[in-house]
């Protein structure tokens, strides 16, 4: 509320005030009372070539005087809705309190006598006397997913529990991304903070302190002309807009012990833009909190970040890889600016800048690129990562080995190993046996065969039952990232196939009938019988593991 006057319009029939303005005048002036009412008009000039047509606000030109002959005019402002910057509540909220900080600043201009807000009731509450702002929330117990995500780089062993938290993120993702936004303009706004906002590209840059190592100021101004043309691209992309967390990050995410349900922080931006914005945030702390600890991240933090991409194929449009690229390099300004995170190396800051560089130039993302900005050229690490294991498990004559063949010819030219269980038996001398001893030592040599032919940069395709967790557990420590593909087709099913009679006259050792067979507990991919042509299953693998082939440079 101020005392100035704005261009009148044509005279209109006072109107009756509302009741609660009414008595926040009579609070502020008690002496006067309001005598007449007058909306005020964007310009007089409506058939002027130079007419305004938009403002910010349709503003109530209000006339008081008192009993003593005392008069007073003041204005009542209160902002609409638009699409320039004020279509959130917070933003016409923000407007009218820098209103009332700073028109006393300027030389001759009108004073700023109230400022506060309409409350439902229809009073209104004054902010004149308020300082900062504050919010109060309910807590949420347990621990930030940073926490696991350290352990995670510390050991290198991703546990039952960690794959469960993340794919109940990717959950969570899934179903929040299906929800509309508010409007088009919304997913437009997003975009245009994405890049040019205080916390977004163009703030981030401005936030780099002078000559940071692996950062200098050309390079910085590069990544943001590079974001810029992206959202030329992204701002007409309106059918995108879905609501969003907007700061996936692990500090905003919370688990309690032991559970796998997440419990979510600090939602910002709006809460609606673009899924990539989600996917982004979340995604880079992956890579970020493995990239000092290459030697980890295969059983790891790279186990996560890969299975992240298969649950978000399975739960997003395809074209979100497609959008990502300045999401995920705004994620990556943030974590190589040293004002934020003030540890990172210089050699370390360059390999996050360079994958944001390398996204940014390329026409889609590749989640390929991850396991290359963790594992360094050159390295064990790095050599070990080109080659995989990828274990079958079933029931005897559950299409482990036809599965694999498959495997392999979709594969090809890739260079492709397929170790069946039943022909390396044969191969051995003396032949293993079935007890539980023979078992044991057959299937840690099929682990270390398997593990050995990878660290040469084979891809690894066992086809062996392994119907104990233990084996198959020994066998991802021998080989960190194995891939774990169970092959789940029924009893009965398995017995209609059995080509060797197996089941006609069954051993009492036998998996699934004379001996048990635990099925894994957080498999990377389960096939089923009924989920189609086995050509189908053979994508659905290939789409899962396609982060094991090396991508093109």
């Amino acid at each position: 509320m101020t005392d100035a006057s704005t261009t009148t319009a044509q005279p209109k029939p006072q109107r009756a005030l509302p009741s609660g303005l009414v008595q926040r005048l009579g609070e502020l002036f008690p002496q006067l009372r309001v005598v007449a009412v007058q909306a005020l008009g964007i310009d007089g000039a409506t058939d002027d070539e130079t007419a305004k047509t938009l403002g910010y606000g349709r503003p109530l030109k209000l006339s008081l005087e008192g009993a003593d002959g005392e008069r007073m005019t003041v204005v009542l402002h209160v902002a609409n809705a638009d699409q320039f910057g004020h279509d959130r509540r917070a933003d016409r909220a923000a407007g009218q309190l820098l209103a009332f900080d700073t028109f006393g600043l300027i030389p001759n201009h009108t004073r700023a006598l109230d400022v506060g807000a309409v409350q439902r009731d229809g009073t209104l509450a004054s902010l004149q006397e308020a300082g900062e702002f504050y919010l109060l929330t309910t807590w949420a117990e347990g621990e930030v997913y940073a926490t696991d995500l350290r352990r995670l780089a510390a050991t290198g062993a991703a546990t039952a529990l960690d794959l469960a938290r993340l794919d109940a993120l990717v959950k969570v993702m899934g179903e929040l991304h299906q929800r509309p936004g508010t409007h088009a303009v919304a997913y437009t706004r997003a975009i245009r903070d994405l890049v040019g906002s205080g916390e977004g590209i163009a703030g981030l840059v401005d936030g780099y302190p002078p000559d940071v190592e692996g950062a200098p100021r050309s390079r910085l101004d590069a990544l943001e002309r590079s974001c810029l043309a992206w959202r030329h691209r992204l701002k007409g992309r309106s059918e995108r807009l879905r609501r969003t967390h907007g700061d996936l990050h692990p500090f905003n995410i919370v688990f309690a012990e032991g559970a796998s349900t997440p419990q979510l922080l600090d939602t910002s931006r709006g809460s609606e833009g673009d899924p990539a914005d989600d996917v982004a945030c979340l995604a880079v702390n992956f890579v970020f909190f493995g990239l000092s600890r290459p030697e980890t991240w295969e059983g790891g933090l790279g186990r996560l970040w890969r299975r992240l991409w298969e649950g978000v194929r399975a739960t997003h449009d395809e074209a979100l890889l497609e959008v990502l690229a300045p999401w995920l390099a705004w994620r990556l300004l943030v974590l190589a600016n040293p004002r934020w995170y003030a540890n990172v190396t210089g050699a370390e800051r360059d390999r996050l800048l360079t994958l944001a560089e390398r996204a940014l130039s390329a026409p889609r993302f590749d989640p390929a690129w991850g396991d290359e900005l963790v594992l360094a050229p050159g390295s064990p690490e790095r050599s070990r990562q080109l080659g995989r294991v990828v274990w079958f498990t079933g029931l005897p004559s559950s299409g482990k080995s036809t599965l694999a063949r498959r495997t392999a010819a979709a594969l090809a030219p890739q260079a492709c190993v397929v170790l069946d269980g039943d022909e390396v038996r044969e191969c051995l001398s003396p032949p293993p046996g079935y007890d539980d001893t023979s078992r044991d030592q057959f299937y840690e040599t099929l682990a270390k065969l398997a593990a050995t032919l990878a660290s040469q940069g084979q891809v690894v395709l066992v086809a062996a039952t392994a119907h104990r967790r233990a084996y198959r557990d020994r066998a991802r420590a021998l080989s960190p990232g194995l891939l774990e593909v169970f092959v789940d087709t029924p009893l009965s099913e398995c017995a209609r196939r059995d080509a060797k009679g197996l089941y006609a006259s069954p051993p009492s050792q036998l998996p699934g009938v004379g001996a048990s067979y635990e099925a894994p507990l957080a498999p990377d991919l389960v096939v089923r019988p009924g989920d189609g042509a086995p050509e189908e299953r053979v994508a659905r693998l290939i789409s899962a593991s396609s982060w094991a082939r090396p991508s093109s440079p």
